[in-house]
Order: C-alpha cells, then structure tokens, then sequence
C-alpha cells in the first residue's frame, strides 16, 4: 500500500517536469510552436514527417515506458530495483479494413492517436522552416511509407471510376490483460506502466 501511494505521488512529480500533455490526455496531440520553443531548448536534428497528421513531429522520452518509469524511480529511491510490471503495451496497429479502424478507435478501453506516443507535433513558425529546409517529400518519415499505406479501401466515385485510399496506421494504447483480437495485425512498439491503472480485465 505504502508503494502504491510513493508511485502515485512519484508520478506526478515526475510528469510535471516535461512537455508530456499528450501522454497525460494520449488521445490529444500535443504541439511544439513558437512559443514554446522560445522556453525550451529542443534538438531537432531528428525531426520526421508523419503522414498520418501530415504534420512535422520530434521524437521525445515518453514518461510511461516501463523502462523510463524504472529509471527515473530508482534515481529517487533507495532501492536498487523495484517489481513494476506493464500496464499496458504502445501498439502500432495496421487495421485491415474501415470497421477495424472504428472498432478500434471508439473503444473505451483503449487510447488511440495518430502520431506515436513518444513524438511531439511541431506547428507554427518552425514547421514552416522545415517546410523550406527539408521538404515533406524528402524527410525521413515516422515509418516507412510501405508500412504506412499496408492496407488500402477501394473506392468508386460517380463516375465508377475506382481508387484506392490507404487506410491511416494507430497507435494505441493497450492493457497487458485487455484481449488482442487474434487477427490484429499490430506491433509492440514498448512496455507502459501506468501507476493508478485498475486492471479491470484480470479474470
């Protein structure tokens, strides 16, 4: 009990030392713009694009990661390790048709987003820079464009002509204990913990 209560606390003192507002609220994406660039020092030598938002995006530190989480605890603490185990799993998931994705996306029990986890959306005056310097058809991209467009919708406009429209890659945050259907086409991108998560799910 007394654990319980020191990684409740230990989390909020750790999340409020960084920009994580889109890994407090995952489903919001959180921007990097002008203003905050002026109070932060940011290195953005690893800049990406990601098709999904068509937005410029600069990888961070994601505070929940399993690995980070025990980092940072044992920095505080005076033990040498501590038994944390996963809460939940970062996905990135590749679904396979139209009624997958919205299955997917208005699950409760799920978080979902359309930029990883662990990357910040940079807007303004800087994502205009990039614009210019690198160009959204020459920058490095968050995944492979292959992987990016795995699954596309075929379409008929009024003309019956057909075309195809890839179908937007998830990433997701998933509970360890929640069921992964079977046919999910997904990959593991990192271990979460999240402290005050009550696994609902445990039989």
């Amino acid at each position: 009990m007394k654990m319980l209560k020191f990684l409740r606390y230990f989390s909020l003192c750790f999340l409020s030392t960084g920009c994580i507002s889109s890994l407090i609220e995952p489903d919001k994406d959180a921007v990097i713009d002008s203003n905050f660039t002026k109070s932060y020092f940011i290195d953005y030598s690893g800049v990406r694009f990601c098709n999904n938002i068509q937005s410029w995006v600069i990888q961070i530190h994601d505070p929940y990661e399993l690995s980070q989480f025990e980092s940072a605890l044992s920095a505080v603490s005076k033990k040498d390790s501590h038994e944390l185990h996963p809460t939940h799993y970062a996905l990135t998931v590749f679904p396979k048709s139209e009624d997958e994705q919205v299955w997917i996306e208005s699950n409760e029990n799920l978080k979902v987003a359309y930029v990883p986890f662990n990357y910040l959306r940079i807007s303004g005056e800087k994502a205009e820079e990039f614009d210019e310097k690198i160009g959204r058809s020459s920058a490095e991209l968050v995944l492979p464009q292959k992987y990016e467009e795995r699954y596309v919708i075929k379409k008929e406009d009024d003309s019956e002509y057909e075309y195809f429209l890839p179908i937007s890659t998830l990433y997701v945050v998933w509970p360890v204990s929640y069921p992964i259907p079977a046919d999910l086409d997904y990959s593991i991108d990192y271990e979460v913990f999240l402290p005050n998560f009550q696994n609902e799910y445990d039989q």
